[in-house]
């Protein structure tokens, strides 16, 4: 026999390497879908986490009622600080956290639309704290006030 037909009988047909699958997927995808999953997680905390304004009328309508229950000088006095609070959560800190007196007072009549503050019995909010013992009107002032705070949550 001829030796060279020996040698091209040993030789095989190529062999096409087989098709790579769709999984596992590559380490790119891998980081993909852990870092999809992370922010669907942090964004389901942080809404979670923060107060609905349900909980927020729920925590107010509570402290309110807890002002109502003390004497008068020192219900004022809680509703101005309860009141300065919801302002500074519902408004942009700079423009109220420095407000005071007068200027408070327009602040609370501009964003409820009246003179309730400025010219009624609301005006005993600004003085409550320094002056607890000034309580003519402090029933009228305390519904003002109430009404401010269910416009505004």
């Amino acid at each position: 026999m001829n030796p060279q037909l020996d040698i091209l009988a040993e030789l095989r047909d190529i062999v096409v390497p087989q098709t790579s699958g769709m999984w596992p997927p590559a380490i790119g995808w891998w980081l993909l879908a852990i870092g999809i999953i992370g922010i669907i997680v942090a964004g389901w905390w942080l809404t979670a986490m923060r107060p609905t304004r349900y909980q927020l009328r729920k925590q107010v309508r509570q402290q309110l009622l807890k002002i109502d229950a003390l004497q008068t000088p020192e219900a004022l006095i809680e509703l101005s600080i309860l009141m300065r609070r919801i302002a500074i959560s519902c408004y942009p800190q700079q423009s109220v956290a420095s407000l005071t007196g007068q200027k408070w007072l327009e602040f609370l009549d501009q964003s409820s639309n009246t003179t309730d503050f400025t010219e009624g019995p609301g005006r005993l909010i600004a003085v409550a704290p320094y002056a607890p013992s000034h309580t003519d009107d402090a029933r009228a002032a305390i519904a003002v006030c109430r009404n401010w705070i269910y416009k505004i949550i």
